[in-house]
């Protein structure tokens, strides 16, 4: 009998033991993964809702179809999207109108002619496209927009290199 409760006594602390090795192999796992996690950039809510405004503009002012308007989660994730695209230093410049709204929509037209001069297969996102071409109209919340479209054209299209 006492045997038998010196195996029992034996085999629980087997299990335990084994038990504790599986939990400090996925603590050590968990902080590995921790320690390759990298802070999300910070997001300038004020900035996220001047551009989500300016998305839902543009699209009532392209007049577009029903069945191609984006979808408000669509909205408000471009929104977050490109409120990084742009340094915070620079959004605020525009918001308060120091940056020069030619120099804005100049850099736009660039892109849009780079792109299609380099990068013949690409085509440049329709909503800057009509940004551009509705320049005298734009307020600054759609020049915001316009700079965080010219941005994110400029960093996925490589055509700062």
């Amino acid at each position: 009998m006492q045997a038998r409760d010196n195996a029992t006594k034996t085999l629980d602390g087997a299990v335990i033991l084994a038990s504790l090795l599986l939990v400090r192999r996925i603590l050590i796992i968990f902080a590995i993964l921790l320690s390759g996690c990298v802070a999300p950039p910070d997001i300038d809510s004020a900035v996220r809702a001047e551009l989500r405004a300016a998305i839902v503009a543009t699209v009532d002012a392209m007049a577009l179809p029903a069945d191609q308007k984006p979808s408000e989660k669509a909205i408000e994730d471009s929104a977050g999207l490109l409120s990084i695209q742009s340094p915070p230093q620079h959004q605020q410049m525009i918001r308060e109108g120091h940056l020069d709204r030619q120099a804005i929509l100049g850099r736009g037209r660039d892109s849009i002619t780079q792109l299609t001069r380099d990068r013949a297969g690409l085509i440049p996102p329709a909503m800057l496209v009509w940004l551009i071409g509705h320049s005298a109209d734009l307020d600054t919340k759609q020049l915001l927009l316009t700079d965080a479209l010219t941005a994110q054209l400029r960093r996925e299209a490589h055509l700062d290199k």
